[in-house]
């Protein structure tokens, strides 16, 4: 039943959905969270991996993925660069991770809230 409501689902039930959560923009959010972390050359011993072995001589904003970049270097890179398109520019992606980062809420909430299908609200779904 799900797999035939399709995106739907993910709604929240005020918009018509179901309130099944977003895995996909879920994900996404934890994404985002690691490119942020790589941008602040957070302190852990993954992200100073990153730092020494992918990228150490230049911004994460500017790094290239290469056909042999893992799977999750690719779908970090891959947020990335929606990211940039949709707030066309890399400092005004910098400055809503930054929002996010030192905002009310934690990272992840807000950044799963941008990420998830959007919906009117439906005037029924009190009745439901």
């Amino acid at each position: 039943m799900l797999l035939l409501l399709g995106s739907r689902c993910v709604y929240q039930k005020n918009k018509g959905g179901l309130a099944v959560l977003d895995i996909k923009a879920k994900n996404d959010s934890f994404f985002a969270k690691q490119l942020w972390n790589i941008h602040l050359k957070f302190d852990s011993f993954w992200i100073r991996w990153v730092d020494h072995y992918y990228i150490p001589h230049i911004s994460i904003w500017f790094f290239d993925v290469k056909k042999t970049t893992s799977p999750l270097w690719k779908s970090i890179f891959s947020l990335r660069n929606k990211m940039i398109e949709q707030c066309r520019g890399i400092s005004a992606v910098q400055q809503m991770l930054s929002s996010w980062h030192s905002g009310s809420g934690s990272f992840t909430a807000n950044a799963y809230d941008l990420f998830r299908y959007k919906a009117n609200h439906v005037q029924w779904a009190s009745m439901v």
